[in-house]
């Protein structure tokens, strides 16, 4: 795992798993044309996001409520604290090796990732990658990918306006 050991990061997944203090709750504002939102459910387990994505002075601003297991709302906190300073095509990046490592069970690809020294709070940032690869369950990966492939979602080309 990248900085951050197996004891604080289970710490970190506890306080995001149970107040996600980085994922701020949608908000009147989210209804603004240039909005795009998504709701996806785990089948499996239950999880439910409900995302909304906004572009704010160039940055990426991700809202919206996460319900389910701790990995999955610590999941939703954590990368919405991380993108907040990050543009869109910067988040768009680091999703994706996000994705690819946690869904395939296999280390990020760090050359692919995007530089994440300018993200606030640093802790949340590593917190987030170390997530990528932690050891779970293959059943587990998807409460954890459950976020980030909504949030995914909301940055490709063509996602609908809420």
């Amino acid at each position: 795992m990248i900085g951050m050991d197996r004891e604080e990061l289970l710490a970190v997944i506890e306080q995001h798993g149970a107040t996600a203090p980085g994922l701020a709750p949608r908000t009147p504002g989210d209804g603004r044309a240039d909005t795009r939102r998504v709701e996806l459910v785990n089948p499996t387990c239950g999880d439910r996001v409900d995302l909304a994505l906004t572009v704010d002075g160039g940055k990426a601003v991700l809202r919206g409520t996460a319900s389910g297991c701790a990995l999955s709302r610590a999941a939703a906190s954590l990368l919405a604290a991380t993108l907040r300073s990050m543009v869109p095509q910067e988040a768009a990046m680091l999703l994706d090796v996000l994705v690819a490592a946690r869904a395939a069970g296999r280390p990020l690809d760090r050359a692919a990732l995007p530089d994440l020294g300018h993200s606030a709070p640093e802790s949340c940032a590593e917190a987030l990658l170390a997530l990528a690869e932690l050891a779970v369950a293959p059943l587990r990966r998807r409460c954890i990918l459950l976020p980030w492939t909504a949030a995914r979602t909301l940055l490709e080309t063509g996602s609908t306006p809420a």
